[in-house]
């Protein structure tokens, strides 16, 4: 488990896309990270446990492009932080928003009321 005050923080040129995770409860964020990034087999992601705070990875893909890539835990005492405390940190120089929604939850306007800031 990572915390949020431990990202990377580059005072150089940013040399790298950041790329961070989110959206509700269960809806594949860390599924996905581990099957497109980290070359996991989808029936593998079945053992995966729920992210806590943030699992941050680094990769290099098509050879020159490296990514930052942050998947956020949806338990709602970290998503306040997101939002409060921690957001200069999370939310600085982020290149990608990627929000997972599962098509059969009924509560995806839930986490979307969060971006409506």
């Amino acid at each position: 488990m990572k915390e949020i005050n431990d990202l990377n923080e580059d005072n150089e040129e940013k040399n790298f896309i950041k790329i961070l995770l989110m959206g509700n409860r269960g809806v594949g964020k860390t599924s996905i990270k581990s099957i497109i990034f980290q070359q996991q087999l989808p029936k593998d992601t079945l053992k995966l446990a729920p992210t806590n705070e943030i699992e941050e990875i680094h990769v290099k893909i098509m050879g020159n492009i490296n990514i930052n890539l942050i998947d956020c835990c949806s338990k709602d005492e970290y998503i306040n932080k997101y939002f409060t405390t921690k957001e200069k940190k999370l939310f600085s120089k982020v290149d990608i928003l990627i929000f997972v929604a599962d098509a059969s939850d009924f509560n995806i306007e839930n986490g979307l009321n969060l971006f409506k800031k």
